[in-house]
């Protein structure tokens, strides 16, 4: 009888076990009031690599903001404490879109900058003091030393363009043709008529030289972007808050690697209260995974849906957290598990904090 109950027990610890999930930047802990923004890579060599925007004073998105990386080397199971990659004073700097080159293993970074005073409504309305500039940075040591940054504002973005962002969120490497190894970065802009799109960046050289791709969509906004199997790329977008009511993500496919963009079509699966998110192609499956708060008001829900059709369809597959939550960015580890990295809220602070949650292939059926 003993051992029976004692069975049972261990039959509902398991079922009742917390998944594992770690914390990696806390609000108001190393020299930080909040962090935001977070974007993920997997090294070749295992190591996770998360980057997000350090905010020194506050959550706002203009200030002193630092960006910032950490690493773990176990497989997300823990953390080292902070680490800097771009310290601009008190100036703005952030977006991270990073991405490793298969070829050479550096790891390439692109992000964004603005002065500290100038405000996003400020730069959209053309009265900032400068503008957003488009940055790019590189390591050859897994992110422990960076290359100066180097601005690129003259080459990727349009003299008439205001608002300007990269990524956030990993970017990707072309592993079939056409364009096969190019390093394709998702962005969006605000023009003269103060109207968004989504569009993107790329280049064939490692980072030796940069182009500017096409653009996707009239009221796209920050966006992610995947390779397909049959090398066409897909460009999820979330819709910019001032277009129209409707309460569901855009998708545009490219079959020239990102130069021009198909008609767009509104993902009607994926709804979203507003928010970004993050598409991961998963290797050697033909499976598209798309994380965001899936729900229509409030940013909460993180969950992570699912689509084998190459997103023309959609279906959630996993809550992640009921509760507040609202950016985030996926990779697939070394050994194919996925590591989400995504804002979660309490009652006390709407950006509490980034959590890396590992999601084993049992949890995705």
């Amino acid at each position: 009888m003993k051992q029976t109950v004692l069975l049972i027990l261990l039959f509902l610890a398991a079922c009742t076990e917390s998944p594992f999930e770690t914390e990696v930047f806390v609000s108001g802990t190393e020299g930080y009031s909040t962090y935001r923004i977070p974007a993920i890579v997997s090294a070749p060599d295992g190591t996770l690599l998360a980057f997000a925007e350090g905010r020194k004073d506050n959550d706002a998105d203009a200030g002193d903001i630092d960006l910032i990386l950490k690493r773990s080397t176990d497989g997300g199971r823990s953390w080292g404490k902070v680490e800097m990659v771009w310290d601009d004073c008190g100036n703005t700097c952030g977006n991270p879109a990073p991405v490793f080159d298969k070829s050479s293993g550096r790891l390439l970074l692109m992000m964004t900058w603005n002065l500290g005073s100038d405000k996003e409504s400020m730069i959209n309305t053309y009265k900032s003091t400068d503008t957003r500039r488009v940055f790019y940075t590189y390591s050859d040591d897994i992110g422990k030393t960076w290359s100066t940054p180097a601005d690129l504002t003259s080459v990727l973005k349009d003299s008439t363009w205001s608002w300007y962002a990269t990524g956030p969120c990993h970017a990707i490497q072309k592993i079939h043709e056409p364009a096969k190894g190019r390093i394709v970065v998702s962005c969006n802009h605000n023009d003269t008529t103060g109207m968004s799109f989504s569009h993107v960046i790329w280049t064939d050289d490692c980072g030796e030289n940069w182009q500017l791709g096409g653009s996707a969509y009239a009221g796209g906004n920050e966006s992610t972007v995947a390779e397909l199997e049959d090398g066409r790329l897909l460009l999820n977008m979330r819709k910019w808050k001032g277009v129209d009511t409707t309460t569901v993500r855009r998708l545009a496919y490219s079959t020239n690697a990102g130069e021009t963009w198909s008609e767009t079509i509104w993902a009607q699966d994926l709804i979203e209260p507003v928010c970004q998110g993050s598409m991961l192609s998963l290797k050697d499956e033909g499976t598209l995974l798309f994380s965001n708060p899936h729900t229509r008001k409030g940013r909460k829900n993180m969950t992570i849906s699912r689509s084998t059709d190459g997103g023309l369809s959609w279906d959630p597959v996993l809550c992640v957290n009921k509760g507040k939550s609202a950016y985030s960015d996926m990779t697939q580890t070394k050994n194919g598990s996925i590591g989400l990295l995504y804002e979660y809220g309490t009652q006390e602070h709407r950006y509490a904090g980034i959590r890396f949650r590992l999601i084993t292939e049992e949890e995705l059926k």
